[in-house]
């Protein structure tokens, strides 16, 4: 311990833990020690990144440092670890200003391992040497044979080409670039595509030997693990080093004297124009990270104000109509930056815009915040503090610690969350949030009002840039530099490709068969009777708080209503009751409870080629406020009037608005779910109520509504008459057993109002359709998935081995060829008990490439080969996705899922018995599964118009998406 100054030593009853701050005292490093009995231990070292430029230095080293260290100097310490290692977390992300690297683990030997490779990894990196690592992981120029034209490509360079894709990415990038002109947050942390093929490795290794100190790292260790063993291993590192006093900084940004205007544009098709599709922002840098009261204020003042059904801020948003919703986006970096976003505005209304917010923002500083919607916000707050809901507690508290801590704050003062928000509480009485309203919104001169239009043909232009910038760069080539770009594409290739050596991979710690638990866990339910209705019952201690759903079964609606499940659960609760108006039933539900929302959820069953899909009403609320839920439960489904048409209204173009943004930013499982519909009644039913399907429906709808409104009001009152019956119930809950009698009551009681009325259920005629899809928008890189049902063509039934046989074909196969050499951000594979297999990229450069990557997947499998070692390498990592922890909510949702799946426990102790057991031959046997695939698998597509043209009649469709 003589080698670490103890900065400060408390016991912090939140975490209930000791808390040690210590500094190395050699290298000026930083620790945080948090000693308590959590098994899940947990390790991170982040360094403060500022980028410099836009080339995106700090996320391709965040990339880079994990492709081989000095102790593991293989290709990618990080893959072999992410195959065989039991870690609960294992990852690596790039912030504004800082780049973090954790780990974490139940297996005290795992945890440790981790530890030294990670330590390793961001000291000792090959990247310093290894120009390959830049050219795979960020960017390159490839070129394949003289007649071709070069490419751009890289891991890092797709993933952002991807993350660029979706405009309003686009649109927090030009906030930034507003709000910090001076300084790196404006500027892309990430890499901006553009930029990222502009870094040298000069520049590269540069950047990385001034940053990777000790001095500017902030080194994080929380759990059960033994302290004096983990500063040990620390020291062998940070021993190294020499404290210079360079410690990297970030200058803050000079105020503006007077607000700003600024426009931007997006990238949008021929058919689009300014009007509807303009988005408006209104920004601010708002005081420091540091300042934790203010950031709590400014967080509530956000939920009261903007997140609220009627908080004045929405309120006067809609009222203006001035776009179809506004959303709030709150970043505590050094300086605050708070932004008001509204999608499907008009430029011209950019003022008026600006001008509605500014007006509430005074109305409320003058008049007072509403103190109902206030008591919501801070029940919410404090009801999250008693339930602690996270499984992954270690990464909770670092990502609550992290940003202040970087800039200054005492990390453990960031811990004591409860006695932060006692003295909020206090100071909310005496005016703190009016006060901030005042001081850092009214007051302030450091604001951007962003106006973000859509340009037909801007991509059509880049792209043409691109392209010419390639053809002027080959043709300043000589012959001679044109058959060197040949040769080191073809070099790089070869070292992707090239097999490491048993001898070359045991520099890899591992784990032993015998540290695996060879027992699966049980989660046994108990069931009851409430009223009649089946009660499952997950008994638990949960800290006095009830996980309570009200489940309807969904085939109560007949097949042509099947829309309507998802638009009821979208409107439902957020329109007016007999009784209340949808403000004040709001306000009850944050009044009274932790979590109150309705849904639709499909599933299957295990043992029969059915289906379940429920409508459900979920939840959780302390013991003491069960009345209070289920009083709100019988207003809003007994109650509820959908005869407002402007409320319908403004809710319909809000929802789809939303709907929009999320195909913009989650693509791929759309498209995924897709896939999987061509041959699974489950996933077809799931495109008709939340997928593409429906997304074409619901837009339909919007677009026509004024001439459909009435039949959209006599469809949700039908549903929910369909729906809403004693008979048609069951109830699912986890809870402590003692409060059973407690939820019998007030549930029952419930119940009881419910119309008893005799249900029909509907046999749905779901036919699932083979076919080639593909869909375009205005993306930049393509998300490519092939599906097939096994069981149906192969005859073959799911077992554990086929866990372990996803995991090589994801981890290996898919991985060097998509990934590594392809360029694509992810890739992956799956196989369910349903008989649904799948490939999948994600972020890919590449479509046809990585089509004929698939096909190649029989042959990697009938010559699969693997040492009794290797094959344990990819148990252990089967087994860690098994073994995962979760809270109390999460084991009594998987034991209720597991009823009625009717999931049998014996069945799951016998697929992990057979992962235990599996052979390379057993995965050698799964080859035909995979030439079936290849004769009888399915293909979606979402990507880019150019790209889904260039393979003739691959398709069956070609779909217009957005």
């Amino acid at each position: 311990m003589e080698k670490y100054r103890l900065i400060e030593k408390r016991h912090v009853n939140d975490v209930d833990a000791q808390v040690f701050y210590y500094q190395h005292i050699k290298s000026g490093a930083r620790i945080l020690k948090i000693a308590n009995s959590d098994k899940n231990k947990t390790f991170a070292i982040a360094f403060k990144t500022e980028p410099e430029d836009d080339c995106g230095i700090p996320h391709i080293l965040e990339h880079s440092v994990l492709n081989g260290s000095k102790k593991y100097p293989i290709k990618s310490p990080f893959d072999q670890l992410l195959k065989g290692s039991l870690t609960t977390y294992l990852n690596a992300f790039t912030c504004n200003d800082a780049t973090v690297y954790p780990v974490a683990s139940t297996s005290d030997k795992d945890f440790f391992n981790l530890m030294d490779v990670y330590l390793d990894a961001v000291f000792n990196p090959l990247l310093l040497n290894d120009n390959r690592i830049l050219k795979q992981e960020g960017w390159r120029v490839m070129l394949n044979s003289k007649d071709e034209m070069p490419e751009y490509t890289g891991v890092v360079y797709n993933e952002m080409k991807g993350v660029y894709s979706d405009p309003l990415r686009e649109l927090d990038l030009s906030i930034n670039r507003s709000l910090f002109p001076d300084n790196g947050y404006g500027l892309s942390s990430g890499g901006y595509p553009t930029a990222i093929r502009t870094l040298t490795q000069e520049h590269f290794v540069d950047y990385y030997k001034r940053h990777y100190a000790p001095e500017n790292s902030y080194i994080y260790l929380y759990g059960d693990a033994d302290c004096e063993k983990e500063l040990e291993i620390l020291d062998g590192y940070l021993s190294n080093y020499t404290a210079t006093g360079n410690v990297a900084d970030i200058i803050p940004q000079k105020p503006f004297e007077n607000p700003k205007k600024v426009v931007g544009f997006y990238p949008s098709d021929n058919e689009s124009s300014e009007q509807n599709s303009t988005y408006l922002a209104l920004s601010f840098a708002i005081g420091r990270n540091t300042d934790l009261k203010l950031c709590a204020a400014l967080d509530i003042l956000n939920d009261v104000l903007i997140n609220q059904e009627d908080g004045e801020i929405r309120k006067a948003f809609t009222e203006a109509n001035i776009g179809d919703d506004i959303e709030v986006w709150f970043e505590t970096i050094q300086e605050n930056t708070l932004s008001l976003v509204a999608h499907n505005c008009n430029a011209d209304d950019a003022e008026k815009f600006k001008s509605v917010i500014m007006s509430a923002y005074q109305r409320v500083a003058e008049n007072g915040i509403d103190q109902e919607a206030l008591a919501g916000a801070i029940n919410r707050r404090e009801f999250a503090l008693k339930e602690g809901n996270d499984a992954q507690q270690g990464m909770r508290r670092l990502f609550e610690i992290f940003m202040p801590w970087i800039f200054g704050s005492n990390p453990i003062d960031n811990l004591e969350n409860e006695k932060l928000f006692a003295e909020i509480k206090k100071e909310i009485a005496n005016g703190l949030l009016e006060n901030v309203i005042k001081q850092y919104i009214l007051k302030n001169n450091h604001q951007v009002l962003t106006v973000f239009k859509p340009k037909a043909g801007l991509e059509e232009e880049n792209e043409a840039k691109t392209f010419e910038e390639l053809k002027k760069f080959k043709e300043s080539l000589s012959e001679q530099q044109i058959d060197q770009l040949i040769a080191d594409t073809k070099a790089l290739e070869e070292f992707q490709n090239r097999e490491e050596t048993p001898e070359e991979l045991a520099c890899i710690p591992m784990l032993q068969k015998s540290d695996l638990n060879p027992n699966a866990e049980d989660f046994p339910v108990e069931i009851k009777s409430i009223n009649g209705s089946k009660t499952i019952c997950y008994h638990s201690f949960t800290n006095d708080i009830v996980y309570l759903n009200i489940v309807f079964n969904a085939k109560a609606v007949p097949e042509n209503l099947l829309p309507y499940l998802s638009i009821l659960s979208e409107f439902i609760g957020k329109v007016d009751t007999e009784n209340f108006t949808y403000g004040q039933i709001d306000k009850q539900i944050k009044n009274n409870t932790g979590s109150f929302a309705f849904g639709v959820a499909t599933n299957s069953y295990c043992d029969k080629d059915e289906y379940m899909a429920n409508f459900a009403l979920g939840g959780k609320v302390l013991t003491e406020k069960l009345e209070k839920f289920t009083n709100l439960a019988e207003e809003i489904v007994l109650r509820s009037d959908f005869s407002n048409k402007q409320r319908l209204k403004d809710l319909m173009s809000r929802y789809v608005s939303r709907i929009e943004s999320d195909m913009n930013s989650s693509a791929y499982y759309y498209v995924r779910n897709r896939a999987f519909s061509y041959f699974d009644k489950v996933s077809l039913l799931d495109e008709r109520i939340n997928g593409i399907d429906y997304y074409f429906f619901i837009k339909d709808l919007n677009k026509n509504f004024d001439t459909k409104i009435d039949e959209i009001i006599a469809n949700l009152k039908k549903v929910s008459q369909l729906l809403f019956s004693s008979k048609n119930v069951t109830i699912a809950t986890t809870c402590q057993e003692k409060d059973f009698d407690k939820i019998s009551l007030h549930v029952g009681n419930f119940l009881s109002k419910l119309p008893n009325n005799d249900v029909e259920l509907y046999d749905w005629q779901l036919v699932p359709q083979k076919t080639n899809e593909a869909f375009y928008g205005q993306s930049k890189v393509q998300y490519v998935i092939r599906s097939f049902d096994f069981k149906k063509f192969t005859n073959v039934k799911y077992n554990g081995k086929m866990s372990v046989l996803s995991r090589i074909l994801s981890l290996e196969f898919l991985h060097t060829a998509v990934r590594v050499k392809g360029g694509a951000y992810g890739c992956f594979s799956s196989f369910n008990s349903d008989g649904l297999m799948c490939f999948s990229s994600y972020r890919d450069p590449n479509l046809q490439n990585t089509l004929d990557v698939y096909s190649m997947a029989a042959d990697y499998i009938k010559n699969f080969d693997a040492s009794e070692k290797d094959m344990l390498k990819f148990i252990i990592g089967t087994i860690s996705i098994l073994d995962q922890p979760m809270t109390v909510a999460q084991k009594g949702g998987l034991a209720v899922n597991r009823y009625l799946r009717n999931r049998k426990f014996e069945d799951i102790q016998r697929e992990r018995t057979e992962i235990l057991n599996v052979t390379a031959q057993d995965i050698r046997d799964f080859a035909p599964i995979l030439e079936s695939f290849n004769l009888n698998g399915a293909i979606c597509v979402y990507g880019g118009e150019e790209k889904i043209n260039e393979p003739k009649n691959l398709f069956d469709k070609i779909i217009k998406l957005n």
